[in-house]
């Protein structure tokens, strides 16, 4: 009987394991480039980009805590009364991405020593608690003063970002999706568009449609 249930799993297993293979290889580096003027009392334009792996797994519903280098994260920014600062994996954290309310907020310590409180607010609807975004939720050109900048701590400085540029996942406007075998669980309304990224790559889809049953509700395809 074991001989024959390993005979039964062998096959499933090596079909199984270049699927979730090919699931990782999907994640993307998301960079955005970002640039803006004061506000309040700060003086001098700002300027940096972020940088994040946006397969990286959720802490907690709409939380996202990077810690040492299994997945990518960086931040460098320049302004006036600091300079050039630069922080990656270690030398950025604590590093959080929030997505709840509304807003993708993230959070960086860059540098460490003054310990500096980066905080990058971008409003945008229809964010996922479950896993990070692609480039469609970063506008070229926001509306003022909607997204902003904030150092806190070490330095401290307030401005409104002008600018943005996101290279990365979904970043084509106006591209039709593929159809993802998995579109039963989007909330967006059809048809669904790139910019939105609303169905993006999901390793337990994979496995679903393997076993799934004969049901529209269930069904991978």
């Amino acid at each position: 009987m074991a001989k024959s249930m390993m005979r039964f799993w062998s096959p499933l297993l090596l079909t199984i394991l270049p699927i979730l293979g090919a699931n990782r290889a999907d994640a993307t580096d998301i960079t955005v480039t970002f640039s803006g003027t004061p506000t309040g009392s700060s003086t001098g334009d700002f300027s940096g980009f972020f940088e994040y792996d946006d397969s990286h797994p959720w802490k907690s519903d709409y939380l996202f805590r990077f810690e040492g280098s299994a997945d990518t994260h960086k931040l460098s920014y320049k302004t006036v009364p600091s300079g050039m600062r630069t922080g990656s994996f270690n030398t950025c954290e604590p590093f959080t991405i929030t997505t709840s309310g509304g807003q993708f907020v993230l959070k960086a310590t860059v540098p460490n020593s003054p310990s500096t409180t980066v905080t990058i607010v971008v409003p945008s609807m229809g964010l996922a608690k479950d896993h990070l975004p692609g480039c469609s939720i970063f506008p070229s050109s926001p509306p003022p003063p909607t997204c902003t900048f904030t150092l806190s701590g070490g330095f401290n400085y307030t401005g409104t970002i002008r600018t943005m540029n996101c290279s990365g996942a979904a970043a084509a406007l106006g591209a039709p999706c593929p159809p993802p075998c998995y579109v039963y669980t989007c909330t967006y309304p059809a048809p669904a568009l790139c910019p939105a990224y609303a169905c993006p790559p999901r390793p337990a889809c994979c496995l679903t449609r393997l076993f799934a049953r004969r049901s529209y509700r269930n069904s991978c395809w």
